[in-house]
């Protein structure tokens, strides 16, 4: 081969390398650009799952404040007292304890309840309540109700919502409700709290070692059935009956105890439990 020749195919040979050099560097940089686009796409993957997972997250709260506020406005706006379905305060407060416990607290005669209660009738009139006296109670629930509405509406057009006037003119108006189990008979109003998915029997939730409770057995989710022969239907009757009458004298407690009924004997006065409210079917009229 010339010296000629040889330089030529020298130089076709650095012109090849050059071109294999570039297309080697091209297809790396082509690599390299391809592993960063993948890089970038699973970060904006990783930034889109995290934005999503934190959209839902929002919604949810979103969801969960507007339930708040419609059971705000809902409270607000047909407030009525649970006493009149026959409920009172202190049987609403869970634990709430009787003034036969240690403690001695006094609860607030009446609360207002966040809607109106719904009044089955149909397990009334299979109860065995006669229709009239189903209506009559119902038409008094809904006087009940209309009267604590205007008061919420005048107190709130006038200014003194939530003073100390406005709760006294809400215990003045519920005090209406304490005539029920007079007026319609114990076996109605029990059952009409029952009929309304409200407390009408109180269960022990705590018993205080050394108390009274304790020394006849008492436990926790026991459910007090009668004081002094008289059926309880919440705490503050409880309360009422436990500081009546002479302090000591023997009176009878019936009580559900492991599902069974038990009668035992106490001395009248604090009975040592802290209760919670409780729904028990009562027992068919008549």
């Amino acid at each position: 081969m010339t010296g000629s020749a040889r330089n030529a195919s020298g130089v076709l040979l650095l012109v090849v390398a050059a071109a294999s050099w570039g297309v080697w560097r091209d297809l790396a940089r082509s690599r390299d650009e391809r592993s960063a686009s993948a890089e970038r796409v699973a970060a904006l993957g990783e930034e889109i799952g995290s934005l999503r997972a934190e959209l839902a997250r929002e919604v949810a709260r979103r969801a969960l404040l507007e339930q708040r506020v419609a059971r705000l406005d809902t409270a607000a706006d047909v407030a009525v007292p649970s006493a009149a379905a026959g409920a009172s305060a202190t049987s609403d407060a869970p634990e709430a304890p009787d003034s036969a416990t240690a403690l001695g607290a006094e609860s607030p005669p009446h609360a207002v309840a966040p809607a109106i209660p719904t009044l089955d009738e149909q397990r009334l009139l299979a109860a065995g309540f006669a229709e009239r006296d189903i209506e009559r109670y119902r038409e008094r629930l809904d006087q009940i109700a209309l009267d604590q509405l205007y008061l919420r509406d005048q107190a709130a057009r006038e200014g003194w919502l939530g003073t100390p006037r406005f709760a006294q003119e809400q215990r003045r108006l519920a005090s209406a409700s304490d005539g029920l189990r007079e007026e319609f008979g114990e076996s109605l109003y029990d059952w009409a709290l029952f009929a309304s998915g409200q407390p009408n029997r109180v269960a022990v939730a705590d018993v205080i070692a050394g108390s009274a409770a304790d020394s006849v057995g008492l436990a926790p989710g026991d459910v007090i059935l009668r004081y002094d022969e008289r059926v309880v239907l919440d705490a503050g009757q409880l309360r009422d009956a436990t500081i009546a009458g002479a302090a000591g004298g023997q009176v009878s407690l019936e009580v559900m105890h492991d599902g069974e009924p038990l009668r035992v004997f106490v001395p009248r006065g604090p009975l040592g439990v802290r209760l919670a409210p409780a729904l028990l079917e009562p027992p068919p009229a008549g």
